[in-house]
């Protein structure tokens, strides 16, 4: 029975696994090097669908929808919205470069370097740079709220639904970390490492 409920739940080793091994604690998983596409996709793929555990039918949770596309969708909008962003704050630097050159290198005859329009242009320019930044912080933002629930959640079930052999074969302080340092590091280094990028 705690096999099954090992495999179920995705946690912990099964009991010939652990004497096979000949050892009292699992092996913690960890992955190093650069954060996938992937990553961020089921990131985004968790905002869309809050985990909800009345939707889990007998420990499986393969059963719930995954909104896999929305995820991909948002992250397309999210890239594209910061994308622009960064668009419109070179276009204001080039365009202020220009403004500031214009009376010695007249590139554009029509408009004199005392001009209103100068201007105009490149209050515009930081209007929308002001706009584009806005809407993605607080998309973003919403989101990583919206993720940060979901996965808690399912962590959360997870640990409540594991057999007792995972109890005995992992420390309390990995469990601890789990809820602690990792989910702090997916809700704070995760979204800072999108927007950086």
């Amino acid at each position: 029975h705690g096999s099954s409920a090992a495999a179920a739940t995705g946690y912990g080793a099964t009991d010939s696994e652990a004497q096979k091994r000949g050892a009292l604690t699992t092996k913690e998983d960890r992955q190093t090097g650069n954060v996938s596409w992937s990553v961020y996709t089921r990131y985004f793929s968790n905002a869309v669908s809050i985990f909800d555990h009345n939707q889990v039918i007998n420990d499986d949770m393969s059963n719930i929808k995954s909104n896999s596309c929305h995820g991909v969708a948002l992250f397309v909008v999210e890239a594209t919205l910061l994308i622009l962003a960064q668009a419109f704050v070179s276009g204001s630097d080039i365009w202020l470069a220009f403004w500031a050159e214009e009376s010695e290198v007249n590139r554009i005859p029509s408009l004199p370097a005392d001009s209103e329009w100068w201007l105009i242009i490149w209050s515009l320019l930081i209007v929308g740079v002001t706009v584009l930044t806005f809407i993605a912080s607080y998309l973003f933002g919403y989101l990583s709220n919206r993720a940060a629930q979901s996965l808690h959640m399912k962590t959360l079930y997870c640990v409540l639904r594991a057999p007792i052999l995972y109890f005995d074969q992992t420390p309390l302080g990995r469990i601890l970390n789990r809820f602690s340092k990792d989910i702090n590091e997916v809700d704070s280094d995760l979204p800072m490492h999108f927007t950086n990028f």
